[in-house]
């Protein structure tokens, strides 16, 4: 494993504005930054990040944590792989004491990868049928090597390449890179390497040189290698995605060809229809997505699942049609780079396409099948809060349709006041929704003032007034009813005894890896921002009693749930007619009364 002092390291390299912003853009708010969220689709920015607590928090969804955690949840990392990752670009060499198996495997596969994509590109600058290919396929040098294009040769054994550079007979057949009986599984192929973001060969694809079936081979799925998580090119289209924009095809070669011709901020699905997941990696780096698929119905009907999955995101969709041409490979050929771009240009908002596919589906002019249309349209449209998608939708199917706004209206359910909610996480200026609260509210609010209070000038203050009117009401954090809470709370308390001066460090430390606590401090540590206001000041005489009030308040409640169970045990006592039992219950309730009265007091 890596040790603690390594992982701090990384942590303290790794400024968690930079990270984040290194994928998404950060609106400065403050000492703080905001942005949407990029983990649920909302309309008013409610994630926040705050460099000096190196944490973040979204108050729409609740979803929190550190620089860590941020890089877990965006590229479904393990914790060790978002280390090892964050130290790679903070450049510290990561040695662990104890290697990570799963980690190890990846690295394993990796490596047969990359030395897998370096041969074939070799075969390939040695094959005339492979460059031959290439350049009737409009393929320029400069493009072969941006996407490092290669061979598969029939005559030798990729295997025992491999096994040369010392990859094992059992890695080899876990990339799919052969299969039993150490059969190459791309042999005879114009070969397409898939790189991800990081430029890691994760993957290939394989394709015949004439119209032999099958017409493409790709890779198993593998550790490093999931279909509907990556996407072919992304690692180049989304560097040339200057306007914010990028263009979806169907496959290798279209990606390919149309990159070739000049159109670089292009990508490419990994024979699957475009997944939720690649609709989510495609929100990180795009603001409007074009997709550019084949015209056959399959084409079609693709078009229709990634546009819907791609509006679920949240993202602005477009469809280029090219009628009778089969496909971008065909359109340049045919009509030339220029008129392909003109194309992209006039590319039909996502939403008129699919509503136009639906009116040629059916009798439009039917009753029936225009509620029916409606109906999947709302169905739709219901995945975004904006409130101008959807009037603009409504409005487009009501003109479309012939049917009134009104009566298309009636489809849709309302959302007022939607974008006014609140999600998880407490206000440290303004608690007042906590004030009537019970137990529950109240250990929040008290951890979370310890918290805020760690690294502070009135760090001793605090914490020795909470352990004061702690041991004075006689309350004890392992009657706390949230055990998170209370570890945390015992935890605070330890080190404040040792005189730890870094208590908020060693805690972040502590539980470093644990998402579901790095959740919870991020909420309590995190302030809500709205536009336009300014942070109040809160004095440390007004914490220290509300401190006093919600110790009350467990203690309070606390005693009167002893008392109601007491009041039980009285009742069944009468019933028995046991008269000692009975007077020791009423002398206990009794006294528990008089501490009642005396928080009352």
């Amino acid at each position: 494993m890596i040790s603690p002092d390594k992982i701090d390291a990384v942590k303290n390299a790794n400024d968690i504005a930079e990270v984040i912003g290194g994928y998404m853009t950060l609106k400065r708010t403050g000492a703080n930054f905001k942005a949407p969220c990029p983990f649920h689709q909302e309309k008013t920015p409610s994630f926040v990040v705050s460099p000096g607590k190196q944490i973040y928090r979204c108050f729409g969804c609740g979803e929190g944590g550190n620089v860590f955690t941020f890089v877990q949840r965006m590229e479904n990392f393990s914790f060790v792989e978002a280390v090892k990752h964050l130290a790679k670009r903070a450049g510290i060499e990561i040695e662990e004491s104890r290697p990570d198996p799963a980690f190890t495997e990846k690295e394993s596969l990796l490596a047969a990868n990359r030395e897998t994509m370096n041969y074939f590109h070799e075969k390939f600058k040695a094959s005339e049928k492979a460059i031959a290919y290439a350049k009737d396929r409009g393929i320029d040098e400069a493009t072969i090597e941006d996407f490092k294009i290669g061979y598969s040769p029939t005559d030798v054994s990729i295997s025992v390449y491999l096994k040369s550079k010392g990859i094992s007979e059992e890695t080899i057949l876990k990339a799919g890179i052969v299969g039993q009986g150490s059969y190459d599984m791309f042999r005879g192929r114009f070969m397409f390497p898939i790189l991800n973001l990081y430029n890691d060969v994760i993957g290939f694809g394989g394709r015949v040189f004439d119209d032999s079936l099958p017409k493409y081979i790709n890779s198993k799925e593998t550790p490093v290698y999931i279909k509907g998580r990556n996407l072919y090119n992304l690692n180049n289209a989304r560097k040339n995605a200057q306007d914010g924009a990028i263009i979806i095809v169907e496959g290798y070669m279209d990606c390919v060809t149309v990159y070739a011709a000049g159109i670089k901020n292009t990508a490419a699905t990994l024979g699957t229809a475009l997944t939720p997941d690649q609709a989510k990696l495609l929100k990180r780096y795009a603001e409007r997505v074009v997709l550019m698929y084949d015209m056959d119905e399959a084409g079609r009907a693709g078009a229709v699942r990634a546009g819907d999955n791609l509006f679920a995101e949240g993202i602005e969709t477009a469809v280029v049609s090219f009628g009778d041409v089969k496909d971008p490979d065909d359109y340049i050929k045919k009509f030339g780079v220029a008129a392909l771009r003109e194309k992209i240009r006039e590319a039909e908002p996502f939403m008129e396409y699919r509503i136009d596919r639906l009116a040629k589906q059916g009798d439009i002019n039917n009753a029936y099948y225009k509620e029916k249309v409606i109906k999947e349209m709302a169905e739709l449209i219901e995945k975004t809060d904006s409130p101008v998608v959807r009037d603009n939708a409504v409005k487009m199917i009501s003109k479309k349709l012939f049917v009134g706004y009104d009566v298309v209206a009636r489809y849709f359910k309302v959302k007022d006041g939607l974008a006014a909610q609140v999600g998880p996480g407490i206000d440290m200026d303004d608690n007042l929704a906590l004030k009537n609260k019970g137990a529950d509210a109240a250990e929040k609010m008290i951890l979370s003032m310890a918290l805020n209070a760690l690294g502070t000038e009135n760090e001793a203050v605090i914490l020795k007034h909470i352990q004061e009117r702690r041991e004075m009401q006689g309350m004890k954090y392992e009657d706390f009813k949230n055990q998170v809470y209370a570890e945390l709370m015992i935890k605070i308390k330890t080190y404040f005894k040792e005189g730890e001066r870094e208590i908020l460090k060693r805690i972040e430390m502590d539980y470093v890896d644990n998402e579901d606590i790095n959740r919870i401090i991020s909420e309590l540590l995190v302030p809500k921002i709205s536009e336009g206001t300014q942070k109040k000041k809160v004095h440390t005489e007004d914490m220290m009693q509300e401190i006093t009030d919600y110790v009350t308040r467990i203690q309070k409640e606390k005693t009167a749930l002893e008392i109601e169970d007491l009041k039980q045990k009285i009742n069944a006592a009468e019933a028995e007619k046991n008269t000692e039992l009975l007077k020791e219950l009423l002398a206990r309730k009794s006294k528990l009364q008089k501490v009642m009265q005396s928080i009352a007091d």
